[in-house]
């Protein structure tokens, strides 16, 4: 198999999606190179092909490879950035044992929340953002501590150097998905060159359960 990753060059719409052969890349001290086997596609990475990614303008620019869930032979785990690859160096922390029933492509978690953002086309329209921005509710923090009621938001990418915040995440969902507690949703698979039609699919708000890239 040829090494290959997918680019973004600058923002755009699906034809911004370019597959690039890839040298493979050497890990330094305390990272492993895992040969992938399935890469989740989240409605983050859509946001970061649109521009839109506040994270991914301030940790990596363009050209940028987008991507934060993979899975290897044996392994499973997060990267920040770089997923869409057949190849891709990840900090030996952030990488987790395959539970032996999830080795099919099974995934754990789908995050992201972005209800402003287009479900078809590609592109966002800058009306609709504008309408739904002045729709956005606003939040007075007295009213909130009367109410005893709160609001809560993060963005997942500026939480990798918490390394015990993502152990002790990881471990709880792992024993989750032993005692059956948690179960993996239905997964649907796209080839890595194919992944402009994943990229559609996800944005059309049809899809269930996961997506993932297969190299």
């Amino acid at each position: 198999m040829t090494a290959r990753q997918v680019v973004i060059h600058r923002p755009g719409g699906y034809e911004r999606l370019t597959r690039e052969p890839l040298a493979i890349p050497v890990p330094k001290a305390g990272e492993v190179l895992v040969a992938t086997e399935a890469i989740g596609v989240n409605y983050a990475d859509c946001v970061i092909r649109m521009g839109l990614y506040a994270s991914a303008k301030e940790f990596v620019g363009w050209p940028i490879t987008p991507g934060f869930e993979l899975q290897g032979a044996k392994v499973f785990g997060v990267t920040l950035f770089g997923g869409y690859s057949t190849h891709v160096v990840v900090p030996r922390h952030q990488l987790f044992p395959l539970p032996a029933h999830l080795a099919s492509l099974g995934k754990l978690v789908i995050y992201g929340f972005h209800s402003m953002l287009p479900r078809q086309g590609g592109w966002p329209s800058w009306l609709k953002l504008a309408w739904d921005w002045l729709r956005t509710p606003r939040y007075n923090p007295l009213t909130l501590t009367n109410d005893n009621t709160s609001v809560l938001a993060f963005n997942l990418s500026y939480l990798f150097e918490q390394r015990d915040i993502l152990s002790s995440a990881m471990a709880r969902m792992l024993a989750w998905v032993e005692e059956g507690k948690l179960v993996a949703p239905p997964v649907s698979r796209f080839p890595l060159d194919q992944v402009a039609d994943a990229h559609r699919a996800l944005e059309s708000g049809t899809t269930v359960g996961k997506l993932v890239l297969v190299p």
